[in-house]
């Protein structure tokens, strides 16, 4: 595959992968609100519920979700609010973006910790390169190490 191949390749998926992290970030947000209703639960009567099978898409509302659930297995989750939904959204916003901040920096670190320790082991060439552009991913930067001598 070439480079223009492989940049159009990831450039395709990254728009594909905006919209689908759009729904992620949704049902994660809504499953996230539940969660200690549906844990509860699950503790009280021993039935384990599968949320996956509660399909979230763009449009679908917090109180949609919650409805679904409710038919689906039979329960009661009135006492959960689009107040609580909002308040644990902001918690993942906060946690997400302190992951942001830090995810580059410790996959740095850990990239150049590998690298030392092949310079260490007698790997005569060995690199740290973008293979494609930073705004396709963040995780651009490949490693490559060739042994080709056997030192002591």
């Amino acid at each position: 595959m070439t480079t223009k191949e492989l940049k159009l390749a990831c450039q395709t998926f990254v728009g594909f992968e905006r919209e689908r992290l759009v729904q992620l970030w949704k049902t994660q947000s809504f499953r996230s609100t539940i969660q200690p209703a549906i844990n509860e639960y699950e503790k009280n009567y021993g039935i384990k519920m599968n949320l996956k099978s509660i399909k979230v898409s763009r449009s679908t509302t917090f109180q949609e979700y919650l409805d679904a659930i409710q038919k689906q297995y039979s329960i009661n989750l009135n006492h959960i609010t689009q107040s609580d939904q909002n308040s644990n959204l902001s918690k993942l916003l906060y946690i997400s973006f302190v992951k942001s901040i830090l995810s580059n920096s410790l996959e740095s670190f850990i990239l150049l910790d590998r690298y030392n320790q092949l310079i260490e082991s007698n790997y005569d060439q060995t690199y740290l390169m973008n293979l494609f552009d930073y705004h396709i991913s963040p995780r651009n930067i490949v490693l490559i190490s060739v042994k080709t001598t056997d030192r002591v």
